[in-house]
């Protein structure tokens, strides 16, 4: 018997596999749910034994815990008949893996900050791999207090992975920092969920980062992300940002060569949109990319940026900034199919300053299929080359 939920929606209503991929495959088994085996339709009949006997051992590492108002506050709750009562203490129990399953319960939030000692840091730390889903609807969780509703915080020698679907989030101070350990690495995605309000969305400082946004919305008092990691892996798709600047910066911790001989910057933006009319906005850009890597591929393509001028005596840079700190060796910067409407900046709409070596492997950018509309100047850009003495040599 399968329960009705907004899984069950996204699959009947005929999205196509690349737009579901992002659900985590655990949320989809459990007392309420049957298996589905989406990921084994990428394969053929050849290889779906092999396949199928790696998914039955990842999925006995996984254990599905539950969240629901009525829950209790101990150790041997979150299953289906005792769930936890917070998702603060379906974490504390948790193992690495698991998936927290949180009831919408009839849009009644989950206050997960409150009757907590005054003036302590509460701050719900993640050193390992946990998914949250809300089921039944789009659960609400809360914290009106001024300390990060979330950290990530694991050692070196893990990448945990934190994966946050269908639900509505809030908090007072930072949504989301991983500040703690700027040699550690990890992996963020959130999924069809809704940010209310918060300080910063996402902050990270760290030796790895990978970040996905797919399907949400997002409001903030400050940088929605604010991201400076030596390798630097974001995808933005079908998102929308009504707070600005999406700040992100690869190398410029450790400097290039300190871990990573060959650090890389990935960034790909798809059908989103940076609306900023909801607040008055203290930022010189919308998006800013600054790179600090050898190897670099930006990719942001039908996506809009909308409504960013000067109504509060903050001088505006430009919507889309693009920057680099050093040469690169192969660098490919693709503008396609995007829209630009009600901007005026002091620089130019697009502004790009690259620094390029001249003996680079790879050297694309471009900007294709895209329309200003009521804009001051479009697009600027300067490319300094330079010599590089290859490593190795006095």
């Amino acid at each position: 018997m399968v329960k009705e939920n907004s899984v069950n929606s996204i699959i009947n209503d005929g999205k196509s596999l690349q737009e579901v991929y992002c659900i985590p495959k655990s949320i989809l088994c459990g007392e309420y749910n049957v298996c589905a085996d989406i990921e084994m339709q990428m394969f053929d009949d050849d290889q779906r034994s092999g396949s199928l006997a790696k998914e039955s051992i990842r999925h006995a590492l996984l254990r599905d815990v539950f969240v629901s108002h009525h829950g209790q506050v101990e150790d041997n709750c979150g299953n289906w008949t005792l769930p936890c009562r917070s998702v603060r203490h379906a974490v504390k129990i948790s193992r690495p893996n698991d998936v927290i399953h949180i009831d919408y319960a009839e849009g009644r939030p989950y206050k997960e900050c409150e009757h907590l000692i005054p003036k302590e840091n509460h701050t719900i730390m993640l050193d390992k791999s946990l998914s949250f889903y809300g089921f039944n609807g789009t659960a609400i969780l809360h914290c009106q207090e001024t300390y990060p509703f979330f950290g990530i915080n694991n050692s070196e020698h893990t990448t945990p992975k934190i994966v946050f679907s269908n639900l509505s989030l809030a908090s007072h101070g930072d949504l989301l920092d991983a500040i703690y350990n700027i040699s550690s690495k990890f992996e963020l995605e959130f999924n069809f969920c809704d940010i209310k309000r918060s300080s910063y969305f996402v902050r990270a400082n760290s030796l790895s980062c990978s970040i996905q946004v797919l399907n949400s919305t997002i409001e903030s008092y400050r940088d929605p992300i604010s991201a400076d990691c030596t390798n630097l892996t974001i995808r933005l798709n079908g998102s929308t940002f009504f707070s600005c600047q999406i700040k992100l910066s690869s190398g410029t911790e450790f400097g290039v060569n300190y871990y990573d001989s060959k650090p890389e910057s990935n960034v790909h933006i798809y059908d989103c949109t940076f609306n900023t009319t909801k607040k008055p906005l203290f930022c010189n850009s919308l998006v800013t990319i600054i790179l600090g890597t050898t190897i670099c591929n930006v990719n942001i393509k039908s996506s809009i940026f909308v409504n960013f001028y000067d109504i509060v005596g903050m001088p505006k840079s430009a919507a889309l900034l693009i920057s680099s700190l050093i040469g690169r060796v192969e660098t490919t910067i693709v503008l396609d199919i995007l829209r630009f409407e009600n901007i005026g900046c002091d620089s130019a709409v697009v502004y790009m300053h690259l620094l390029q070596a001249i003996a680079a492997e790879q050297f694309n950018v471009g900007i294709f299929n895209s329309m200003f509309v009521n804009t001051t100047r479009a697009f600027q850009s300067y490319v300094d080359l330079y010599y590089v003495i290859p490593y190795g040599i006095d």
